[in-house]
């Protein structure tokens, strides 16, 4: 028998094997790591960001996904905290944002108008010159970029876009682009190096510190 009742009844407790401190309760001591407060995450590309950017081109064979890429960029905003800053720009009618003019904070406010943005986007129509659109976007000066297409840049094309982002990269800017590229027949996945769109996306993904990979179909589903 434990003979400790002099003691305090925590002390005493302790002393006879009774009672064992809970690690994550106990100040100072190690428990579950909490997530980080700046994590954002889509597709499984996990990154942290105070300003995160999101560019899509859902065009041509993605715009029979499409509804797995707004399920997505929900998600992936929902997920962010009041203290980071988003903003999403869709190529279509020449570029729509969801706001044109500067990043939102990721509150309750800005997440339903996310919702309802991408509930109301329309595709379709002339995509934009996708250097002044990526332009702009990297104006913003976000940490990451999520950046997803399905095929050639337009405009000027994918060296055009790649030269952006390597003078970016160069001139001291330092937003980490995570690029996807959309393959609508999985056995396609093989022959990705031969496209050119996909060695632009590789070497920007390179440029900038980032990763590159390949989504097919299945990954887009809702």
């Amino acid at each position: 028998m434990c003979r400790r009742a002099a003691l305090p009844l925590a002390i005493a407790l302790l002393a006879c094997g009774l009672l064992r401190l809970v690690p994550a309760l106990v100040p100072g001591t190690s428990g579950p790591a909490p997530a980080p407060a700046d994590q954002v995450s889509f597709f499984h590309v996990a990154d942290r960001a105070d300003r995160v950017a999101f560019v899509a081109d859902p065009s041509g064979s993605a715009l029979m996904v499409f509804d797995g890429l707004r399920v997505e960029l929900r998600r992936s905003v929902d997920s962010l905290g009041p203290e980071q800053s988003f903003n999403i720009l869709l190529f279509g009618r020449g570029g729509q944002w969801l706001d044109p003019r500067h990043a939102l904070a990721g509150t309750p406010e800005a997440k339903a108008r996310t919702r309802d943005f991408l509930d109301r986007y329309f595709v379709g129509g002339d995509g934009g010159d996708p250097v002044r659109l990526l332009g702009r976007a990297l104006d913003q000066r976000p940490d990451v970029l999520y950046l997803l297409t399905d095929g050639d840049f337009g405009g000027d094309g994918n060296e055009a876009v790649l030269r952006l982002f390597r003078g970016r990269a160069a001139g001291g800017q330092r937003t980490r682009v995570h690029a996807f590229a959309y393959v609508a027949d999985p056995a396609d996945l093989a022959a990705l190096d031969d496209l050119d769109h996909v060695r632009a996306l590789r070497a920007i993904a390179a440029a900038t510190g980032g990763t590159f990979s390949p989504i097919a179909e299945p990954h887009l589903e809702p």
